[in-house]
């Protein structure tokens, strides 16, 4: 990919791209930020419906090289070594059922560990560590499988959800960032005990359904200072699961909490788990929040680098959760409606999908496998109209 900055046209402009200078309207009034990522086909349609004619364009971020204007044939991209959408569909099933039995029982001990706080009883500390374990090994056999479990979201059960989803979230990025063992292993079990100060806050300002005053916010920031005294009575001698307790909620330009850290001063395990806490945060329905869709929640991850998170730590983040996560249902050009099954980590925009819907409406029964890379269809819509119940496992 060429490096600094290209002016595109618009009417060649492709998901994936990273702005490096804001689109604004006639008023002035920004529509797309610079450091966004355009992640829909309806925000190039609406450039031109502005009238605007070219965007300049960030190389080094983009998550697609534009330089080659049309596909290659796809003789020259077969001599890249990837897997077939047939074994990517494989691979995910043989791990699912398991990853959601390690998925439900990483809920319910988080639902112990929080029980036992709340009553004085210690922290079943094997359990956690047999648990970060389990976790650890579905992640190294399929890591999608797992991530496509942190989709499922119950905000009555939001705290426990959370704690698991942020675990699985930390696991997958520091697995990709070929960390030690050991290390891999701290940030596991720092981010599942991530939130355990908040058992020392009343139950109804945890669960309160609406906007906190200041002061109840303030009471909440306190929960990282009420984690590290729990470690402490716990015995817990781990620094990096210390770190992360005391320090998710540190960020980049120093406005975090409780310490005001910044930069360097901040550890690179307190920040894998504070992007996937502020991730999940985002894309998780609440009784007084719509959920943020996954690309969306992308682009304001990426608009905060170098201000709440490191851009760094945030690309790699990027690329292993993928802008359009396994289990969700979009809306192709074709007009067909088909769920991501799979998606390789150097190609986001083009994932594998199941086709659940023909263009004509009708139900694709065959469910037919494709991997966008290999067909001129794209994703144009990432919240299709449509009402589909139907499990990711029953697809597969």
């Amino acid at each position: 990919m060429n490096k600094g900055f290209s002016v595109v046209r618009v009417v060649d402009a492709r998901m994936g791209m990273c702005l490096a200078k804001a689109i604004t309207d006639k008023s002035g009034n920004i529509i797309l930020d610079a450091g966004m990522y355009i992640t829909s086909n309806q925000q190039i349609i609406q450039f031109n419906q502005l009238g605007i004619k070219s965007i300049l364009v960030d190389n080094s971020k983009s998550l697609t090289d534009f330089a080659i204007p049309v596909k290659l044939p796809k003789s020259k991209q077969s001599l890249k070594k990837t897997k077939s959408p047939e074994q990517i569909v494989s691979e995910l099933k043989e791990e699912l059922a398991e990853a959601r039995e390690f998925y439900n029982a990483s809920e319910k001990v988080v639902s112990d560990i929080m029980h036992n706080v709340r009553s004085g009883k210690a922290i079943p500390q094997n359990v956690v560590d047999n648990t970060v374990k389990e976790v650890i090994g579905s992640i190294s056999r399929n890591y999608q499988a797992l991530l496509s479990m942190t989709n499922l979201r119950q905000y009555d059960e939001y705290t426990f959800n959370h704690s698991v989803n942020v675990m699985v979230l930390s696991l997958s990025l520091a697995y990709h960032l070929n960390l030690t063992n050991d290390e891999i292993f701290s940030i596991g079990k720092g981010a599942i005990l991530h939130d355990i100060g908040k058992a020392k806050l009343p139950i109804t300002l945890i669960n309160k359904p609406g906007k906190l005053s200041d002061y109840e916010f303030n009471l909440i920031k306190t929960h990282p200072i009420h984690g590290l005294e729990i470690c402490m009575q716990e015995h817990i001698k781990d620094d990096i699961v210390n770190d992360i307790v005391g320090h998710h909620h540190e960020s980049y330009d120093g406005s975090g909490y409780p310490e005001h850290l910044r930069t360097r001063e901040i550890s690179k395990y307190a920040a894998i788990v504070s992007i996937s806490d502020f991730y999940d945060a985002l894309t998780t329905q609440r009784s007084y929040k719509q959920v943020i869709n996954p690309p969306e929640a992308i682009n304001i991850i990426y608009g905060t680098s170098n201000k709440k998170f490191d851009r760094r730590l945030v690309n790699y983040f990027i690329k292993t959760v993928g802008i359009y996560p396994v289990g969700s249902i979009v809306k192709l050009a074709s007009k067909r409606i088909a769920m991501i099954v799979g998606f390789n980590s150097d190609d986001l925009l083009t994932p594998v999908c199941k086709i659940l819907v023909n263009a004509n409406n009708t139900v694709n029964l065959d469910r037919e496998t494709i991997s966008l890379a290999e067909t001129d269809d794209f994703i144009e819509d990432t919240n299709p109209d449509i009402r589909l119940k139907v499990k990711l496992q029953d697809v597969l």
